[in-house]
C-alpha cells in the first residue's frame, strides 16, 4: 500500500527531498515543490496516524463491527 504525503498548506503531494527517501525520517524537513512550505515531523506522523485509524476503522467495519 502506498502514502502520501500532502502538504499542510495547499495540499500538493509532491515534494523536494535531500536524497530518495528509504524510510519515513527522509521526508523530514521535505520542501512542497508547489508552494515550498516544509513538512515536518509531526505534521508527517499526524497524516500517518490518521491513515492507520482510517485503516483500522474500516477493517472492524469489513469484519462486520460497528
Amino acid at each position: 500500500m502506498d502514502f502520501k504525503f500532502s502538504c499542510g498548506k495547499c495540499g500538493s503531494q509532491v515534494f523536494k527531498t535531500r536524497s530518495k527517501p528509504q524510510s519515513l525520517e527522509d521526508f523530514y524537513g521535505a520542501v512542497c515543490v508547489k508552494c515550498g512550505a516544509t513538512i515536518t515531523e509531526s505534521e508527517i506522523k499526524k497524516q500517518a496516524s490518521q491513515l492507520a485509524e482510517k485503516l483500522a476503522r474500516d477493517a472492524f467495519r469489513k469484519a462486520g463491527f460497528n
